[in-house]
């Protein structure tokens, strides 16, 4: 009898957390589901796991490395083991291993997103685990076909070191909350709505905030003041500064309403107009999908992961502040005229008032 290992133990906070949360209800109930969990989720996830067998794993890298040789001691030949946090076992296991691959940093360059030294060392290390052991692992499942794409190069250029045996790559998107529901062409009017726009991402260099708060500045300028609201948390302390500089200094009507639950998002995304989506790069961008299933229009940036899960109603080159602040004066339906275009001769007219001041 074949039976199933959740092994998850670093998945505690936005999508990822919101699927494991689906992935795991959906679990037959049985002492034969073994699940690897971050600490930190313990008391969202501990009610729904009754029935099966669980590892709490401790945030440390002692923690780590402890329940990685947990699994190996653990898993057999009929064990069926899904490793939700994107990366392969560190150690060799038997069983027939899965890897649930949610994040594209893993398979492209960090040097190009400034982060936090922590951050890089995390992620420098999952992208060693991840090119070390790609070539035991049965199967891959992504999210879009754009990450199938991505991660078929990454494994073409892989190739030598597989020995003959290449992983499928497998497209398979899920959430209960989103299957479930049925999408609506556009979002209902109400007198609820509190905000214009609402960007739900953590402080993550790729979620670019920083272009986004540029953009918010180029429309202050221009005595144009959307109110946003963003999720930011604690440990975002550089971009918590920015924030109480845009209110205080330029005035823009910017609110910051922390790391919320899942229901506290649907309930954002019902009090506002639209979502922005200025992130330069997604597995799968779960406010995306949960937007267009509510309804609630979308602003983000034109990229080929935007357009695997959704059609915005306006778009922009997310590098560009200015371009950015274009999409929104679009979506508010604010002129925008082109800037006249003069004739040589008012040019020099111009240039000769120019000189003589």
């Amino acid at each position: 009898m074949q039976s199933t290992i959740i092994f998850a133990p670093n998945v505690n906070a936005g999508g990822g957390l919101v699927l494991l949360l689906d992935l795991v209800r959906s679990l037959p109930l049985s002492a034969n589901n073994v699940l690897f969990l971050d600490q930190r989720i313990r008391s969202q996830i501990e009610p729904i796991t009754e029935e099966c067998t669980l590892f709490w794993v401790q945030r440390t890298l002692l923690g780590r490395l402890a329940c990685e040789r947990k699994l190996q001691k653990l898993a057999t030949s009929h064990h069926q083991i899904l490793c939700f946090h994107g990366i392969p076992p560190v150690f060799e296991c038997k069983g027939n291993v899965s890897v649930y691959v949610q994040n594209r940093l893993l398979l492209g360059s960090l040097k190009e997103y400034g982060f936090p030294w922590r951050v890089r060392l995390r992620l420098l290390y999952e992208k060693l685990v991840l090119n070390r052991g790609h070539n035991k692992v049965t199967r891959f499942f992504v999210q879009t076909e754009t990450m199938a794409d991505i991660l078929n190069t990454w494994l073409d250029r892989k190739r030598k070191r597989m020995d003959g045996h290449r992983p499928r790559v497998i497209v398979a998107p899920f959430s209960n909350s989103i299957s479930a529901s049925t999408p609506k062409t556009t979002k209902e009017s109400s007198n609820e709505t509190v905000y214009d726009f609402c960007y739900v991402a953590d402080g993550q260099p790729h979620k670019n905030h920083s272009t986004l708060f540029a953009a918010l500045r180029i429309l202050a300028n221009e005595n144009i003041f959307p109110r946003i609201a963003i999720t930011l948390g604690d440990n975002a302390g550089s971009i918590l500064s920015e924030v109480a500089n845009l209110q205080t200094v330029n005035q823009i009507k910017i609110e910051n309403i922390g790391m919320i639950q899942h229901d506290s998002v649907i309930r954002l995304y019902e009090c506002s107009r639209a979502l922005i989506f200025p992130s330069l790069v997604e597995s799968f961008g779960l406010p995306l999908i949960e937007a267009s299933q509510l309804g609630l229009p979308i602003i983000a940036g034109e990229l080929n992961f935007v357009r695997d899960v959704c059609s915005p109603a306006e778009t922009f080159d997310p590098t560009s502040p200015r371009s950015i602040a274009l999409a929104m004066k679009r979506f508010l339906k604010l002129t925008n005229p082109p800037r006249p275009i003069m004739s040589a001769e008012e040019f020099l007219l111009e240039w000769q008032k120019l000189d003589r001041r």
